[in-house]
């Protein structure tokens, strides 16, 4: 049975070439326009084992600039938008771009407030255009330093379940420390005599977290002055969650408990830097 016009009219989607455009009220032609969106804004939040359990991410709408671009053929006479634009205060109009019926009836409308013009490019003209293609690699023998947890042993025995997901880790390093030792009758050079092993703190990122065991341990620390040491293994996968290296950090005990700046102008997440002492450092590596 064929359709009807009325239902063809009524549930066919709506031919994307007959559209008008009005800006305060006067109809301009254009041959094509982009850029109409309604936008939220998503912050995301990694760590080491999002690979595994996917992003963390949080939704919210939040007024913004949006560049819409109307392209038109250059013609003789006066520019609308040429006028416009050489304002030395632009001022801000209404737009409204409409898909129409045959009829040139508008169906759909979209509104677009206080637009204001912030460039107006003449045509490109080449006689001759060509493309590159270009592709980039990335060598898969390569470990990468995104694939990552952080265990805490409570005791060195226990672990905590909760307390494993981090953004960053620094503080990876050690080193031997030495000392200068003359030889009688040698001036060109002193023997270097190993002193011990030294190294840093180690420092942990992550999202504000209300409720941990780790929180805990740092405000009892910071709080209380009360230390209870753990061991931290922190470990490395690869792209099949498999486990190629580690390091090892004995007796643990925070020293540090930072929060990032609180900023009204800036979409961003809450991050705690959380800075440890320990007493050794073991590599864990094939």
């Amino acid at each position: 049975m064929s359709e009807t016009k009325t239902f063809q009219k009524d549930h066919y989607p709506l031919p994307v070439y007959n559209f008008r455009v009005t800006v305060d009220g006067t109809t301009v032609s254009f041959s094509e326009v982009s850029g109409v969106s309604l936008e939220y804004e998503i912050v995301t939040y990694k760590h080491g084992l999002s690979f595994w359990e996917g992003e963390g991410f949080k939704k919210y709408y939040y007024n913004k600039y949006i560049p819409v671009t109307l392209k038109k053929g250059t013609v003789k006479g006066t520019n609308l938008f040429f006028e416009w634009i050489q304002e030395k205060e632009s001022s801000s109009r209404a737009m409204e771009i409409s898909l129409c019926d045959e009829t040139g009836t508008p169906v759909v409308s979209w509104r677009i407030e206080k637009a204001i013009p912030t460039k107006l490019q003449a045509p490109t003209f080449d006689a001759n255009a060509n493309e590159v293609s270009i592709e980039s690699s990335l060598q898969n023998d390569l470990a990468l330093g995104f694939r990552f947890g952080v265990f805490f042993f409570a005791g060195g025995v226990l672990p905590n379940p909760l307390d494993i997901r981090f953004k960053k880790v620094s503080g990876l390093s050690s080193e031997i420390k030495t000392a200068p030792v003359k030889e009688g009758g040698q001036n060109f050079y002193s023997h270097q005599l190993p002193q011990g092993v030294s190294h840093g703190n180690l420092s942990l990122e992550r999202g504000l977290v209300v409720g941990s065991p780790l929180n805990i341990e740092f405000n009892a620390a910071m709080s209380l002055f009360k230390f209870a040491p753990s061991n931290i293994l922190v470990t490395l996968f690869n792209e099949d969650k498999v486990p190629i290296s580690g390091w090892l950090f004995m007796k643990a005990f925070p020293v540090k408990w930072a929060t990032s700046d609180l900023n009204a102008e800036e979409k961003s997440v809450v991050i705690d830097t959380m800075e440890l002492a320990y007493a050794r450092q073991q590599i864990l590596r094939v």
